[in-house]
C-alpha cells in the first residue's frame, strides 16, 4: 500500500488535474483501499498545512493557497516576463512617490508576490513569495473584478458591489483598513490578450499617499501601465 505521503500527493495531483473540487467519497476511491478514517486524517493534515480547503457549504475539497507556490514555479517564464516588463517602472514609482511597490503574479486565483521595491523610508509591506488570498484585500478585489471566475460563491453582496466600482475605475484602493495611517493602491496587469496575469501594488503612509496626490498617483500609474 502506498505511503501516507504517496496518497496525499495522489489526492493533490488528481484535484489539480481535474481542475474542480472533489467529494470525500471520490477521494477515498483514489487511495487504493485506505479506509475512510485514514483518508479523513490525510485530508485534515493537508487542510491544516494549507494544501487543501474544504468548502463549508458543499463539503467539497479544493486546492489551498500553499499549492500556488508550486504552480508559480511552473510558470517561471511568465514570472520573468512580468519582472522584466515592470521592474523599471517599479523603481520609478518608488523614487517619485517614496512608496513601496509590489509586483504580484496571478496563480490559481491568488496573487503571489514576485518582486518588491522599496526605499529606506518607504512603508513595510509583505515579502516576496507571500500569497494574497484574503477576501477584502485590494489585491483580491482586483482578482475578482477582472477575473470573475475566481469569485467565491459565498462572497457577500456588499463586496460584489465594490467589485463593480473597482472594475469601473480600473484600480483598487484601501484606506487604512490594514493598519492605521497606511494606504494601498492596486492596479491590474494584463497579458497581450487582455487576460489578468498580475497586479502592481503601491503602499505608503498618509504622508506619502495623501488625499491630494492620490489622484495624481492613480492617473500617472494607469498612464504608464498602458504605455509599457
Amino acid at each position: 500500500m502506498p505511503s501516507a505521503v504517496g496518497r496525499s500527493l495522489k489526492i493533490l495531483e488528481t484535484i489539480a488535474r481535474k481542475g474542480e473540487p472533489m467529494s470525500f467519497t471520490d477521494l477515498v476511491g483514489l487511495t487504493d483501499g485506505s479506509n475512510k478514517a485514514t483518508v479523513s486524517r490525510l485530508l485534515k493534515d493537508l487542510i491544516d498545512e494549507g494544501y487543501l480547503v474544504k468548502d463549508a457549504e458543499t463539503g467539497l475539497y479544493k486546492l489551498g493557497y500553499r499549492m500556488a507556490v508550486f504552480a508559480a514555479a511552473r510558470t517561471l517564464g511568465r514570472k520573468e516576463y512580468l519582472i522584466g516588463r515592470y521592474e523599471y517602472l517599479m523603481h520609478e514609482l518608488c523614487k517619485k512617490w517614496d512608496v513601496t511597490v509590489l509586483l504580484m503574479e496571478l496563480v490559481q486565483g491568488a496573487f503571489v508576490g514576485i518582486r518588491k521595491v522599496q526605499s529606506q523610508t518607504s512603508a513595510f509591506m509583505q515579502p516576496e513569495g507571500f500569497v494574497n488570498d484574503q477576501v477584502g484585500q485590494p489585491w483580491t478585489q482586483l482578482c475578482f473584478a477582472f477575473s470573475p471566475a475566481h469569485i467565491p460563491a459565498d462572497l457577500p453582496e456588499k463586496l460584489l458591489k465594490e467589485l463593480t466600482v473597482v472594475k469601473e475605475q480600473g484600480y483598487a484602493y484601501d484606506d487604512q483598513s490594514l493598519r492605521e495611517n497606511f494606504r494601498r493602491i492596486g492596479f491590474p496587469v494584463f497579458d497581450n490578450e487582455g487576460g489578468l496575469i498580475g497586479c502592481l501594488g503601491l503602499g505608503g503612509n498618509t504622508l506619502q499617499i495623501t488625499d491630494e496626490n492620490l489622484p495624481k498617483i492613480v492617473s500617472g500609474v494607469k498612464r504608464k501601465l498602458s504605455a509599457v
